[in-house]
């Protein structure tokens, strides 16, 4: 059986720049304001195989990223430290950031309430990538919209 190339996983224009949105981070407020303003984006489950997440990388490699949206969980919290996680996830976290990108982890996870194995583990490997943990509560299109996607009118602000 022959490998299949990374472009047989993907779809979407590689000559149009492309918003990830990683993890349960597709919801209507985000999708809308991608949509109204004609970018295009792919969803990408993190709660997934290290097969996916190389997938995932192949997407950084065949477009232009403009943008990056993900939310982490406590599940993707323990994926992070697994050992059959660690390379995919070093390549993954260092090409998100070099793109524009932002984070959200339930704060739990943050404050250290979550029963998460190997949670230190985890922040190291976020930090050594400089990935940018948001805690704000601006709405979704302003996230958007801070992250580069132009094409989008403003609607909202931060509340």
């Amino acid at each position: 059986m022959q490998p299949l190339l990374s472009s047989d996983f993907l779809d979407g224009d590689p000559g149009k720049p492309l918003v990830l949105l990683l993890g349960n981070i597709d919801h209507e407020g985000i999708t809308s304001s991608l949509k109204s303003g004609g970018e295009q984006y792919k969803k990408k489950v993190l709660n997934s195989t290290p097969e996916n997440w190389k997938t995932i990388v192949r997407y950084f490699d065949e477009f232009t990223i403009q943008a990056v949206v993900i939310k982490l969980n406590a599940r993707v919290y323990d994926l992070l430290a697994h050992s059959s996680y660690k390379e995919v996830a070093e390549q993954l976290f260092h090409r998100i950031s070099a793109a524009r990108h932002v984070v959200f982890v339930f704060e739990d996870l943050l404050s250290g309430e979550a029963e998460i194995k190997e949670k230190r583990e985890v922040d190291h490997v976020l930090r050594q990538q400089r990935i940018l943990i948001s805690r704000t509560k601006k709405t979704c299109s302003s996230i958007v919209r801070d992250l580069g996607c132009t094409n989008l009118k403003p609607k909202c602000s931060s509340k």
